[in-house]
């Protein structure tokens, strides 16, 4: 009986603005959550009706500081849906949120071994959601749900008892396992060789990816698909799924939505599927001989290992660069704080990043890694009996036409941000007004 727990992302990332004199492109914002809010409110509403109706229902959701910022402010019901659905789900423990990093940032994988940018987003994130659910999360999930060993540490710290993660080929499991990742939730490797009580779900991308395709096909049967699911062996099946991302059209978000409804009514039904959250897997399997995560214990230190990590989202130089610069600018900003602060903060969102990638329009590097590649520990066999392996949670479309375009863009508004913060600590420095 495989414990399955549906993870609903609901993330729309800060657009910078093409002219230089303006920083954020509100106009094309507006829009966008406009009418990501189609798709947005038939799913919350889909949920919240699964939710009262149905005691064993359980959905795991997060969203981000970026998202929620847009969302008060252009689509003020997707709010109020997403609180309908916490209030009557919370008591029971069928619905639960993650915390998060709050610009859906790449501070995690700076080289700051403190990682004090990191902490200060996920607190950021923590008030944001404080002030408008009222709920303090128990679980994590990093951007993208990128992975090291280091940033696992820090989340451990923090005092969050399970972590989100996306399977890479570099990730080992101690002991070796017969098939990679049949288990899917392990413990982390501490600083000092010991297991930490901090416990890693591994998103199943191909059962996910498999999951999507069900949902967008007219004549799907969601009764065999919850059947075939409760077959597997594999123990916990986290599945991830963006509502509004790109790559889970048509656009008809009622009928999107309608179809996600009959899926999990059809899991519901299935005797073989125990539904959970985050918080629920972890406390089953906290007591219990899970396998060790093994990651190398640092974050990127080169483009070889960016593109590792991100299973091949940032491959070129030019993103490597950027985000270099970026990150170098870290205390001149947290030196500033204030406006300028919120601005180099705004620049660490991984979209801006991801618009460069020189590969964007082509198939996702990402899609084979789950199941064409070998895990070390477990002698080459491959994940999933072959199924093939699936794509990102959320895909970025680049709104400026070119990754020249993009990688434009953020260039003239990281010379410009730099520029202020710079003259705006010599004027603090020496005493004039900063202004």
């Amino acid at each position: 009986m495989p414990c399955v727990i549906v993870h609903v992302q609901f993330h729309q990332p800060f657009r910078l603005h093409p002219d230089g004199d303006k920083f954020l492109w509100e106009q094309t914002q507006r829009s966008i959550m406009a009418a990501a809010a189609d798709r947005y409110l038939p799913v919350v509403r889909v949920l919240t009706g699964l939710t009262s109706q149905h005691p064993a229902f359980r959905v795991t959701l997060n969203a981000s500081g970026a998202f929620l910022e847009q969302a008060e402010t252009y689509s003020p019901p997707v709010i109020r849906a997403l609180q309908d659905l916490l209030d009557g789900g919370k008591a029971a423990g069928q619905v639960e949120f993650l915390e998060e990093p709050y610009y859906h940032s790449l501070c995690g994988l700076f080289g700051d071994p403190l990682k004090k940018e990191f902490r200060d987003q996920v607190a950021q994130h923590r008030q944001k959601m404080k002030e408008v659910f009222g709920y303090r999360p128990a679980g994590f999930v990093n951007t993208e749900l990128f992975y090291t060993a280091d940033l696992a540490n820090v989340v451990a710290d923090m005092d969050y008892k399970v972590m989100l993660c996306e399977p890479r080929p570099d990730l080992q499991v101690d002991p070796p396992e017969e098939r990679p990742w049949r288990r899917g939730i392990y413990h982390v490797r501490g600083r000092r060789k010991r297991p930490r009580d901090l416990l890693v779900l591994m998103r199943r991308r191909s059962w996910s990816e498999r999951f999507l395709r069900s949902l967008a096909q007219p004549d799907a049967d969601p009764e065999a698909f919850a059947r075939e699911l409760a077959q597997t062996d594999e123990d916990t099946v986290l599945l991830g799924i963006d509502p509004a991302s790109d790559r889970s059209d048509p656009a008809d978000g009622d009928a999107w939505a309608a179809s996600l409804g009959a899926h999990l009514l059809a899991f519901i039904r299935q005797e073989q599927i125990r539904l959970a959250t985050c918080q629920e897997a972890a406390d089953h399997y906290k007591d219990l001989q899970c396998p060790v995560i093994e990651s190398p214990q640092t974050g990127p230190k080169n483009p070889s290992d960016w593109e590792r990590i991100s299973l091949g989202r940032m491959a070129s130089a030019t993103q490597y660069a950027l985000f270099g610069e970026i990150e170098s600018l870290e205390a001149e900003a947290r030196a500033a704080g204030g406006a300028l602060l919120s601005q180099w903060r705004h620049l660490t969102g991984a979209n801006h990043v991801f618009y460069l990638r020189e590969s964007a329009g082509t198939a996702d590097p990402a899609e084979a890694a789950e199941s064409s590649c070998s895990n070390p520990a477990v002698g080459g066999q491959t994940d999933d009996r072959g199924v093939p392996g699936g794509g990102i949670l959320h895909d970025y479309r680049n709104p400026y036409g070119s990754p020249a375009a993009a990688a434009y863009v953020l260039t003239r508004k990281l010379d410009r941000l730099q520029n202020s913060i710079r003259m705006f600590n010599i004027r603090k420095k020496t005493g004039q007004t900063a202004v």
